[in-house]
């Protein structure tokens, strides 16, 4: 939703004033609904799609009317993350790519605390717990680029149907970025890297 609000204040000509910013860093950093809510409305499934669509997400579908319920692979998260300097348009990157390095310290969890030293993470959680009504159960997720001190880039993305938390998906998060990304590369990474 980050993207699609940026894509379409830029085509519509509009500012990103003081009160969008506001809203896209608490949606962003903190995670509040609220804030998502109110892009939501603005961007709609339409505009989530068109960015999909745009970054090569295959997979990805909207479910008409709720936002937390858009169908994704982890495929297409890592896809979308590795273009994020092509899917955060400009003249508002930076500004993206900041609020995404910005998040909260208490939502700091999974890849950053998996991938350790060195790197700059670019990243995005979610979760949802049991007791969400009209739902498939707890998920929690997560996906990001990462940059290291010497330019390897390299996108990730886990999506897990664990409940929130550690013991739990933060965990399982952060168990899998320590497997892939310890020790740090030191040339071009190499798949499968374990």
């Amino acid at each position: 939703m980050l993207a699609a609000e940026l894509r379409r204040l830029r085509d519509s000509g509009e500012p990103l004033d003081a009160s969008t910013r506001s809203t896209l860093e608490a949606m962003i950093t903190y995670s509040d609904n609220g804030s998502a809510d109110v892009i939501y409305g603005r961007v709609g499934d339409a505009g989530m799609a068109d960015v999909a669509e745009r970054a090569g997400m295959t997979s990805f579908e909207p479910i008409p009317g709720y936002w937390g319920g858009a169908q994704i692979t982890a495929a297409d998260m890592a896809r979308f993350y590795l273009g994020l300097n092509r899917n955060l348009v400009r003249p508002y990157r930076a500004f993206g790519l900041r609020t995404l390095a910005g998040i909260t310290e208490t939502q700091r969890w999974g890849i950053p605390q998996g991938a350790g030293p060195g790197w700059t993470i670019f990243f995005k959680g979610g979760w949802r717990p049991y007791e969400v009504d009209e739902t498939s159960g707890p998920v929690t997720h997560q996906a990001a680029l990462l940059r290291y001190r010497n330019g390897e880039r390299v996108a990730l993305a886990v999506l897990t149907e664990e409940v929130p938390g550690d013991p739990g998906g933060y965990g399982t998060i952060e168990q899998v970025a320590r497997l892939l990304l310890r020790p740090p590369p030191t040339g071009p990474l190499r798949w499968p890297a374990a």
